[in-house]
C-alpha cells in the first residue's frame, strides 16, 4: 500500500464533505518526492477505512474557515501521518457534547458521541493490527492525531514465536499419540 497515494484517494471522496462545510485542508509529504516513499503492508481497504473516519471525523468537527493540516513524514522504517488541530473524535472543541452514562444528553448526542468513540476504537485497533499505532497529542492547545505505521516488511506480531512454539508442541504431541494408537495391544 501506497500510504500517500492512499490518503490522496481518500481525499478526492471526501473532498465535497470540506466544500460544504468551507474548510481547507493542506496535505505535505516532508522528505523524499512522493515516489521515493517505502509501501506498508496490509489491508488497503482497512487503512482506507481509517483514513475516511479520520478525516471525516476532523472536517465534521472543523469549524467553517478552519484550516486542516495533513502531514506525511518517512521516518526510518516508519511512517507517520498527522492530522494536525483537526479536532477528529473530539472532544476538546467548544459546543461538543461528550458521552454521559447517565443519559443526561440528548438521544442524538449520546448515539454520535459513541459512534466518535467506537470509530477511534476501531481505528485504533485496525492500525495496531498493521504493526502500527493511533494516538492523540496535545501541544500548546492544537490537537493533532497521529497515525504511526510500519513500513517494509509485513508486521508480524510478537505473539508469533509463541504461536510458532505452539503449533509444534501440538504436532508433536498428535504424532506421539498416532504411533501409540497403531502399536498393537497387549492381550490381557
Amino acid at each position: 500500500i501506497e500510504p500517500w497515494q492512499l490518503l490522496q484517494e481518500v481525499w478526492r471522496e471526501m473532498a465535497p464533505l470540506a466544500r460544504d462545510r468551507s474548510v481547507t485542508v493542506r496535505f505535505d509529504a516532508h522528505g523524499a518526492g512522493t515516489a521515493d516513499l517505502a509501501a506498508i503492508y496490509g489491508s488497503e481497504s482497512w487503512l482506507r477505512r481509517v483514513f475516511v473516519e479520520v478525516l471525516g471525523e476532523a472536517l465534521g468537527s472543523a469549524r467553517p474557515g478552519d484550516t486542516l493540516d495533513i502531514d506525511y513524514r518517512q521516518i526510518g522504517p516508519r511512517a507517520l501521518i498527522a492530522f494536525r488541530d483537526c479536532g477528529a473524535f473530539a472532544g476538546a472543541r467548544a459546543g461538543a457534547v461528550k458521552l454521559d452514562p447517565r443519559g443526561a444528553a440528548p438521544a442524538g448526542a449520546r448515539i454520535a458521541a459513541a459512534r466518535q468513540h467506537i470509530g477511534l476504537k476501531l481505528c485504533q485497533h485496525i492500525v495496531s493490527l498493521h504493526g502500527g499505532r493511533l494516538r492523540e497529542e496535545l501541544e500548546d492547545g492544537l490537537r493533532t492525531f497521529l497515525i504511526d505505521l510500519p513500513t517494509g516488511a509485513p508486521h508480524a506480531p510478537a505473539e508469533a514465536q509463541l504461536d510458532i512454539a505452539q503449533a509444534q508442541r501440538y504436532a508433536h504431541d498428535l504424532a506421539a499419540l498416532m504411533a501409540r494408537a497403531r502399536r498393537p495391544r497387549a492381550e490381557p
